[in-house]
């Protein structure tokens, strides 16, 4: 008898969102059809789709492969797009650490945040999580909601950036 581990369902991140739009992109920029890729990758085109919408993680060789397809070269964006292609795996970045106060739905926000270039926000009570202070972070978190001890306060603000 074979004991069999569970698989784990693949959570939709906004890592794959993120990397599957980028490569639609440079498909379209190229004007090669979702049937053209699918049958250079050897995957149904259904399954592309997937990994262009990142419904499904997209395996790095495959991001490799496409890259080549496209003819896209620039060592840069490159080196991030495969870069993202090794995190769309990623959902325990944060509730290893911090499950005791954030859930799943939290662990793309601060990793996409980090990565902001730019900052366009209007809001009269709030600063950007990339703006906020410790001490900031975590008066907004004790005064925004009952969330019980002041061990979780600051525990909320150490994983928001603060």
């Amino acid at each position: 008898m074979v004991d069999t581990v569970p698989h784990k369902p693949f959570i939709r991140t906004l890592r794959a969102q993120w990397l599957g739009s980028q490569l639609r992109a440079l498909r379209e920029e190229r004007g090669m059809t979702l049937k053209l890729v699918a049958e250079h990758l050897a995957r149904d085109m259904s399954a592309l789709g997937r990994y262009e919408r990142g419904d499904w993680p997209i395996r790095k060789g495959d991001v490799v492969a496409l890259l080549d397809l496209y003819g896209f070269h620039h060592a840069t964006e490159r080196a991030r797009l495969l870069g993202l292609a090794e995190e769309v795996w990623r959902t325990d970045r944060w509730d290893e650490d911090y499950g005791d106060v954030v859930d799943a739905s939290f662990i793309d926000y601060p990793w996409l945040e980090s990565r902001a270039e730019r900052i366009c926000s209007y809001n009269l009570t709030l600063l950007p999580g990339l703006m906020q202070t410790r001490e900031y972070a975590t008066t907004l978190i004790r005064n925004a909601a009952e969330l019980g001890t002041p061990a979780s306060t600051l525990r909320l603000s150490e994983v928001s950036g603060g």
